[in-house]
C-alpha cells in the first residue's frame, strides 16, 4: 500500500470537500526573484520580520483583509512600537503592502488596519498581483 501522501484522492471525495485539494501543512514562501529585488535588499530586519508577520496571516483567499496593528507586529517580532510603526512605513515605501482599510481608536469598536500584499492577487476586488516592489529603485 502507498503512503497517505502518495495516494489518489476519490473525484467523490474531492466534492464533498468543496473540490479543494488538500494543501498539506501551512506554510510561507518567500522566492528568490523577491529575495533579490532591491526593494527587499533595502528592508531592514524589523522590517523583513513584520512583513514575515503580515504573510502569515495569508491563507490564499484573505489578501485585502489581512489584519495587522502596530501594537500586534510589535508583540509578534518583538520589537518597540515605534520600531514597528517604522516597520511598516519601509513595507508602505517599497511598495511590498497597500493600507485597504485604516484602522484606528476613532471607532467604537477596535479596529486594525487591513493589509493587502501586493505579490499575491486581491481577493476582494479580483486583480492581479502588482508586485510594485519589483519596480522600487533607491533614489
Amino acid at each position: 500500500m502507498k503512503p497517505p501522501h502518495l495516494q489518489m484522492e476519490s473525484v467523490s471525495a474531492r466534492k464533498r470537500r468543496g473540490g479543494k485539494k488538500y494543501r498539506g501543512e501551512a506554510h510561507i514562501r518567500l522566492h528568490h526573484w523577491l529575495l533579490r529585488s532591491d526593494a527587499w535588499l533595502s528592508l531592514s530586519t524589523q522590517a523583513r520580520a513584520v512583513y514575515i508577520a503580515i504573510v502569515q496571516r495569508y491563507n490564499g483567499t484573505n489578501n485585502g483583509r489581512l489584519w495587522l496593528s502596530v501594537r500586534d507586529a510589535a508583540r509578534e517580532c518583538r520589537i518597540a512600537k515605534d520600531t514597528a510603526t517604522r516597520s511598516f512605513r519601509e513595507l508602505l515605501d517599497r511598495n511590498f503592502i497597500e493600507c485597504k482599510t485604516p484602522g484606528g481608536f476613532s471607532r467604537k469598536t477596535h479596529h486594525a488596519t487591513e493589509w493587502l500584499l501586493t505579490e499575491y492577487r486581491d481577493d476582494v476586488n479580483h486583480t492581479a498581483p502588482s508586485k510594485a516592489f519589483m519596480r522600487w529603485r533607491k533614489i
